[in-house]
This record gives structure tokens, C-alpha cells and sequence, in this order.
């Protein structure tokens, strides 16, 4: 491996550092969703605050923080971010009441913000032209072991501890990213910190006129939401169907993480190969069975038919993302890059708050005195729309991603 190819496969993977962050704040907690019902005294919709709070704080600042970046470099706007999520999780471990968990949850959204406002371009940026699906792959894959890793240490310490040391964890990890940074993360080069001409307006015109990336970016915003719409729902669905404790919730949560470990290499290369509209249909396809499988899981009850659908989801997002994120990113200008990177992460929050809001509204309607059957009922019902958003997404890709999507113009 020389030494070019060494120093943006280090940049990719340490970008990826902020995913294992998320991973802790969506799938460790959604484990521990029933104990933080039970010690707060919550009703089930009630806990989406839990998400939302995040996912707002999030949302407000990407394209700000992301504007930032490409001014002053993404190295400072990393540590601002690890430096403000330390300090919320911190806050989240040890709040005694709801009120003051959804403030520091704020607080986390906010350092959130700083951190993955920029990491789609920190990737575009490391990696060379002809390796933008590798990259992005490779970065994926990193995302993967901490989705992987995150839903069983969340039931490990819900079950022998308490969620509260998720939080506690996550302000640890932030700690030692933070310390680290200037050792992975190279500085900006300045030609990219420039001063730029603005047409004015909060958001930038010229990532939006690419079509690429409009593509890529409302393709993306679908499957957040479908993917929000699985893990909300699922910790309650496993627990009052099947009866499984925190670890076990866990456990079968990897029944998806496995796969997107294992594929991620090998689509992302694939991409780089084939183009990236065939990968995107596959997966999406493949993603559209995976969520009325999940569906019909719900109403037959049965674990097996649950684990499958969850490893077909697996198999579609495997190859849907990479190529997703391949094809938003492919002739973004570098000096845009961050600005765009804000935009994208900010539509697919968007999509995560939307799926959040649906999925407790359908909860609140069907969960009355009778929540096991009710449960069921939201589950089929948030499921099949998933399976509907992703279809939609695949209609998208059909009509606006090009047989070769990902023709990179050489790098300035």
C-alpha cells in the first residue's frame, strides 16, 4: 500500500469516528428505550423526545457548521464537535430527571452538528478520483462495526448496569476523538479555506444545481426515515411480542449490523466498477422485500421470519448507500463540498425526524389498553410505509441516476 493510499484510507476511517457517536445515540439507546420508560415513568410516543431533541439540535446547525468548515477547516470543526457532544453526554449521564436528559440530549445535537456537518466532504476530499466508491465504502464500513457493536453494548449495559452508561461511554469516545484529532485528521489545505463569492441566502446554489446530487440527497432522506421507522418501532415490538431482555433486543438488532459489516467493502468497490445505478436498484429492491417481510413479521409473530427480514433490509442498504452517497458526491466543486456535505446531513435528518414524528403519532393512535396487539398494529402499519418510502426512492433512481452515475471530472 503506498503511502498516498494509506494516508486517505487513515482520513476515511477516522472520519468515520462520528458514526460510531451516532450508532451509540440511535441504536444503543433504542435498547435501552424500555428502561428509560420505565425509570422516567413514560408513556411509549413520549420517548421519541429522546430522538427528536437529538435530531433537531442536529439538524439546525449542519449547513451553518458545514459552511464553516469550508472556510476555516474541517480539522476545527471536528473538535468543536467532539468537545460539545463530551460535554451533553456527559450531562445525559447523569440528568435526574427527563426534562433536564432532553437538554443535555440538545447539547449533543448541538456538537453533533459541528461533527457531521462535514464528514461527506472530509471523505470526498481524501479520496482519489477513481476511488470515491471505495472511499465511501470503506467509510461505510467503519459506520458498520459501530452498528454492529453499539445495539449489543447497549443491552450489555442496560441489563447489567444502566442506560445511563451508554451516555457515559459516548462522552468517553468523544474525549479520546477529540485528544486524537490532530494526529488523524490533516488540515485543510488552505486553497480550500478560501473566501468565496456568495449569491446570498442561507443555502448555497451550487450543489443544488448538480443533479447528482439532488438525486443522491432525496434518495438518502428516504431511506433515513424507513430506517428510523425499523428501530424505533423494534425494541418494543421484540420485547412485548417475544418477550427478549435488553441483550437479547441486542442480538438480534446484529442480525442486521453482520451483513452491512460484511458487504460494505465489497459494494463500495463494486460501485467503482459498475457504476453506481446498479447497486442503488438492487438495494433499494432489495430493501422494499426486506420492510414487507418485516411486515408481515409483525402480524405472524414469529422470530425467524423477523431476523430474515432484518438481514434482507441489511443486504439492500448494503448496497443502496455507498452508491447513494457515490452518486451525491461525485462532481460536487471541492470548494463546496462542505456547505453540500451540511446540506445532505441535513435532509436525512430531516427524513429521521419526519419518520420519528409518524412513527409516535401511529404509536399514540394504537396503543391503548390492549399494547401488545397495538404494537403489532403500529408495526405493520410503519413498516409497509417504509417499504413504500424506499419504493419511491427506486422509482427516483430509475428516473434521475444515469447508467453511469459516478463519472468523477479530474480532480483541481
Amino acid at each position: 500500500m503506498t503511502e498516498n493510499s494509506a494516508l486517505w484510507r487513515r482520513t476515511v476511517m477516522w472520519a468515520g469516528i462520528p458514526l460510531m457517536i451516532g450508532a451509540l445515540n440511535e441504536y444503543a439507546l433504542a435498547v435501552a428505550l424500555p428502561s428509560m420508560r420505565d425509570e422516567f415513568a413514560l408513556a411509549v410516543h413520549d420517548l421519541r423526545w429522546v430522538m427528536l431533541c437529538f435530531l433537531l439540535a442536529d439538524a439546525v446547525l449542519l449547513i451553518a457548521a458545514g459552511r464553516y468548515g469550508d472556510r476555516v477547516g474541517r480539522r476545527r470543526v471536528m473538535v468543536i464537535g467532539f468537545s460539545i457532544v463530551a460535554v451533553g453526554s456527559l450531562g445525559a449521564a447523569i440528568a435526574p430527571t427527563f426534562a433536564l436528559f432532553l437538554v443535555a440530549r440538545i447539547i449533543e445535537g448541538i456538537g453533533a452538528g459541528f461533527l457531521f456537518s462535514g464528514l461527506l466532504g472530509i471523505v470526498r476530499d481524501a479520496a482519489p478520483a477513481d476511488k470515491l466508491g471505495r472511499a465511501f465504502g470503506l467509510w461505510a464500513f467503519v459506520g458498520a462495526i459501530a452498528v454492529f457493536l453499539s445495539p449489543l453494548l447497549g443491552g450489555l449495559l442496560t441489563q447489567t448496569a444502566s442506560w445511563r452508561w451508554i451516555m457515559a461511554f459516548n462522552a468517553l469516545l468523544a474525549l479520546v476523538a477529540l485528544v486524537l484529532t490532530p494526529k488523524f485528521m490533516p488540515v485543510t489545505p488552505e486553497s480550500e479555506r478560501r473566501e468565496r463569492a456568495r449569491t446570498g441566502g442561507l443555502i448555497a446554489r451550487e450543489p443544488l444545481e448538480s443533479e447528482g446530487f439532488i438525486a443522491g440527497t432525496s434518495i438518502m432522506m428516504r431511506i433515513y426515515a424507513t430506517m428510523t421507522l425499523i428501530w424505533f418501532m423494534l425494541t418494543f415490538f421484540l420485547q412485548a411480542t417475544f418477550d427478549l431482555s435488553p441483550l437479547q433486543v441486542g442480538a438480534v438488532f446484529c442480525s442486521y449490523a453482520i451483513w452491512w459489516l460484511v458487504l460494505t467493502p465489497f459494494t463500495g468497490r463494486l460501485v467503482d466498477r459498475v457504476g453506481a445505478r446498479a447497486p442503488l436498484l438492487i438495494g433499494l429492491a432489495l430493501g422494499v422485500l426486506g420492510m414487507l417481510m418485516l411486515a408481515m413479521s409483525a402480524s405472524s409473530e414469529r422470530l425467524g421470519v423477523v431476523v430474515g427480514a432484518l438481514t434482507l433490509c441489511a443486504f439492500g442498504m448494503a448496497f443502496a448507500v455507498p452508491a447513494t452517497n457515490a452518486v451525491a458526491f461525485a462532481n460536487v466543486d471541492p470548494a463546496w463540498r462542505g456547505e453540500a456535505s451540511g446540506i445532505n446531513m441535513t435532509l436525512r435528518l430531516v427524513g429521521s425526524i419526519v419518520g420519528l414524528a409518524v412513527a409516535g403519532r401511529v404509536i399514540a393512535s394504537n396503543v391503548g389498553s390492549s399494547a401488545g396487539a397495538g404494537l403489532a398494529h403500529s408495526a405493520v402499519t410503519l413498516w409497509v410505509l417504509g417499504a413504500v418510502l424506499l419504493a419511491v426512492a427506486f422509482v427516483v433512481a430509475v428516473m434521475r441516476v444515469k447508467s453511469r452515475a459516478v463519472e468523477v471530472t479530474a480532480e483541481q
